[in-house]
């Protein structure tokens, strides 16, 4: 699962279906973290409650104007 630490020390929940359905990776049959990561850092990202796991890949459910833009970059 992916996760956001806040400088207040709250973890927030983001959508492993998202990155299932939307990233350019093999959904469910598997994926790199580096595919997520640049998804990410391009797209932006919602939380799970927004967009829940459903544990198949489905249609990419189009971005909302909502989606975290928290990744501005990674090594």
């Amino acid at each position: 699962m992916f996760y956001l630490s806040l400088c207040l020390g709250e973890n927030i929940k983001l959508s492993a279906q998202e990155i299932v359905d939307c990233a350019p990776t093999l959904g469910c049959h598997g994926g790199s973290a580096l595919e997520a990561l640049v998804y990410i850092h391009h797209k932006g990202i919602r939380m799970e409650r927004q967009y829940p796991y459903k544990g198949v890949r489905g249609p990419c459910e189009k971005p909302k104007k909502y989606n975290l833009d928290i990744l501005k970059g990674f090594s």
